[in-house]
Parts: structure tokens; C-alpha cells; sequence
């Protein structure tokens, strides 16, 4: 699967991945309804540290809960990797969109095996 979306979040959890909110380009209103998510405890990973190195977090950092990262500017991204139902966050009436946060899916990609930036 391939998804294209401007960064509009970011948060590392506690089980060290990173979740990457992204916005439709076409429709900046309407939030994209896929979040990749990074592991981050590969070290050396490529697509981690490009994904920090837009950050303002300082290092180094431990994670005991959900940690919001700031983005200083927002990247135009191209993710290709699996689709996965996280069904850890689905609601009961198994629809497409989460509870917390409002109006984002269910859906991730998650591995991510590829991450371009479009310039």
C-alpha cells in the first residue's frame, strides 16, 4: 500500500513506535484516514531519524507514555508498507474511525518498508 499526505502530527508511545498523523493534500480540512507507524527500536533506521531530524525533541529521551513530538515544518510524505487494522483502537460498532483521536481511522501502515519526501 501506498499513501501520500502532508505531516500533520507526530507522537512517540510508550512501546517506542512512532505514529505519523497525516493530512489529504488534496482536502487540507479533512484529516487522512491512515497514520504510519515507524518502530524505533532499530537503530541506524533511515526513516526514524529523518522523521526526528523534523522534530524539535532533544536527546537523548525515554518514553514512559505517549510523547507529542513538534514538527517545525510540515513534509509532504509518500509511505508504502502494509495495511494494518488496529483493532486495539477500533470501537465496538467496528467502524473505520477511532474514539481518541476524533475522526482518525482505524487503519495504519504499519510496517512502513519505504518513505519518500516530495518536494
Amino acid at each position: 500500500m501506498r499513501l501520500t499526505g502532508r505531516v500533520v502530527d507526530a507522537k512517540v508511545e510508550a512501546d517506542g513506535d512512532i505514529h505519523i498523523a497525516l493530512e489529504d493534500c488534496q482536502r487540507e480540512q479533512r484529516r487522512n484516514s491512515l497514520a504510519p507507524r515507524f518502530r524505533l527500536a532499530q537503530s541506524g533506521c533511515e526513516i526514524r531519524e529523518t522523521v526526528f531530524g523534523w522534530t524539535t525533541q532533544k536527546f537523548p529521551f525515554s518514553v514512559k507514555t505517549a510523547h507529542a513530538l513538534k514538527i517545525r515544518e510540515p513534509h509532504v510524505i509518500t509511505v508504502t508498507g502494509k495495511a494494518f487494522y488496529d483493532i486495539g483502537h477500533a470501537p465496538a460498532d467496528h467502524s473505520n474511525r477511532r474514539n481518541t483521536p476524533k475522526g482518525y481511522a482505524v487503519w495504519e501502515i504499519h510496517p512502513v518498508m519505504k518513505m519518500e519526501v516530495i518536494p
